[in-house]
């Protein structure tokens, strides 16, 4: 049971500081949806899984789509947000991320345990 969550955990923070040097290379709008195309690449590979190494590597790359996808939010919120307000939106931004970590895995197995 392990694997599952370190291989999202490693992914995503392995990964963050290649994410935020492709940021600076490429314009923000492009490389953020990239990066959620891949975390949902991510989530329809975890989805389909048929063995627990194809549920892995699902999460894996769904922490891949993570990094980018948190280095994004805040390269966007420094880009369009004045500095005064900048600290409670990344205060925003990363409760909705803590909060969905919590919550997707149980309305996952609710999901999984009470339904069809």
């Amino acid at each position: 049971m392990g694997w599952y969550g370190a291989a999202y955990q490693l992914a995503s923070a392995t990964l963050q500081p290649l994410a935020g040097k492709i940021y600076v290379n490429f314009k923000n709008k492009w490389v953020f949806l990239t990066f959620f195309g891949l975390f949902e690449l991510g989530s329809l590979l975890c989805g389909v899984a048929t063995s627990s190494n194809m549920l892995i590597v699902g999460r894996a790359i769904q922490g891949m789509g993570t990094a980018g996808l948190q280095n994004g939010a805040f390269t966007i919120i420094a880009a369009s947000v004045p500095l005064v307000k900048r600290p409670i939106l990344i205060g925003i931004c990363q409760g909705v991320a803590q909060l969905g970590g919590v919550i997707g895995p149980l309305v996952g197995g609710a999901l999984t345990q009470y339904t069809t």
